[in-house]
């Protein structure tokens, strides 16, 4: 595996364990590097980064004290996503696809996963405590 990839995925593993970048900066570092997407094993402590064609990159972990949860906790894990990406719709590109983007707010929740806009502005709106058409113009009338 080229070792230009295997840094980055490496970069980006520290960087999570650092907290020197958050969430959606990691995942748009490697999304530029070319992964398609990873996965944390906490069971054998191993991150597997991979790529479209199936081919992957496997890093070991930091050892943790923490235990594995008997069971698992969907809903927690869905509203840290959710918040994951309300979050990277604001940091993504020096400032926030939704502040400096033309496109509309539908899309950018399509963007992210969303089923619809209804969704997304709750989730934004109990997250940062306004909705996104409330941040957007008070932004650009900034710049």
């Amino acid at each position: 595996m080229d070792a230009q990839l295997t840094s980055v995925a490496n970069d980006c593993l520290n960087a999570a364990y650092d907290k020197t970048m958050n969430f959606p900066e990691i995942v748009g570092t490697l999304i530029r590097a070319g992964f398609e997407g990873y996965v944390v094993d906490y069971r054998r402590h191993t991150t597997a980064y991979y790529f479209p064609d199936g081919d992957s990159i496997v890093l070991e972990n930091r050892p943790s004290e923490g235990k594995v949860v008997a069971q698992f906790d969907q809903v927690g894990v869905a509203a840290q996503v959710k918040w994951a990406q309300c979050q990277g719709l604001l940091e993504q590109e020096g400032g926030g696809l939704l502040v400096h983007s033309k496109t509309s707010l539908i899309e950018n929740a399509l963007d992210v996963g969303y089923g619809n806009a209804f969704q997304f502005t709750r989730t934004f709106k109990r997250t940062f405590s306004q909705t996104p058409t409330q941040l957007r113009p008070s932004a650009l009338e900034i710049q």
